[in-house]
C-alpha cells in the first residue's frame, strides 16, 4: 500500500468520529510520526484490502481501532478461513466424489494446509479406507497441526521482513535458538556458564 492510499483511508477513519484517542496521521499534506509508523506496520497490506478493513471498521466499531485490531482484520481477510474437522472431512468428500480414488488427483484451490495434509496421510488411502472415523480423526489433526505451522512460519516471515524491526534484530531472530530450550545452565550461545 502507498502512503497516498494510506493517508486516504485514516483520513476517512480519523474523521468518523470515532469515539478514543485517535493519533495524529497527517500533518502538512504528508505523514506525522504516528502515521509513518503505522503505515510502516500496515505498508504490507494490500490497498483493496486495507479499504475493506476500513469500511468493516466504519461500519461495526464504535471506537478508534489500534494498529493491531486493523493488521488482524487484514490478516483475517487474506487468509483462507480456519476450517472445523467436519468441513475439512466435507470437501474430502466432495473432492472424493468429484475425481475418485484411485485415478484422479485432489485439488483444494487456495487451502494448502488441506492439501498438505491430504497427502501426508495419502489420498487412496483415505478414499479407500476401512475404518472412516479414525481417517477423519487423522486428516483432522494433520490439517490442525499443518494450519499451526503454517501460522507460525508466516508470523515469522512477517517478523523478518517487516522494515520497522533493525538489522541486528533481524540476523538474531534468524539465528537464535529458542530460550526455552536452554537448561539454566546455558548462556544465550549455548555453552555452560559455570567452568569446571
Amino acid at each position: 500500500m502507498t502512503k497516498n492510499e494510506f493517508m486516504a483511508g485514516m483520513g476517512l477513519l480519523s474523521g468518523a468520529g470515532l469515539k478514543g484517542a485517535i493519533p495524529r496521521f497527517i500533518e502538512n499534506g504528508g505523514l506525522a510520526p504516528a502515521g509513518r509508523i503505522w503505515h510502516k506496520l500496515l505498508a504490507e497490506v494490500p490497498a483493496p484490502v486495507f479499504m475493506a478493513v476500513i469500511e468493516q471498521v466504519l461500519l461495526e466499531e464504535t471506537f478508534f481501532p489500534t494498529v493491531s485490531a486493523l493488521y488482524e482484520r487484514a490478516r483475517k481477510l487474506i487468509l483462507p478461513p480456519e476450517l472445523s474437522g467436519e468441513e475439512v472431512w466435507g470437501l474430502v468428500l466432495a473432492e472424493m466424489s468429484r475425481v475418485g480414488g484411485s485415478y484422479g488427483t485432489p485439488e483444494f484451490p487456495g487451502n494448502h494446509a488441506l492439501l498438505e495434509a491430504v497427502r501426508a496421510i495419502g489420498w487412496r488411502d483415505i478414499c479407500f479406507t476401512a475404518e472412516p472415523d479414525i481417517t477423519r480423526a487423522q486428516l483432522r489433526e494433520a490439517y490442525n497441526r499443518i494450519r499451526a505451522r503454517h501460522k507460525l512460519e508466516d508470523a515469522r516471515e512477517a517478523l523478518l521482513n517487516n522494515a520497522a524491526l533493525e538489522t541486528d534484530t533481524k540476523e538474531r531472530l534468524a539465528g537464535q535458538r529458542p530460550i526455552a530450550l536452554l537448561t539454566p545452565h546455558q548462556n544465550r550461545e549455548g555453552t555452560d556458564d559455570f567452568a569446571g
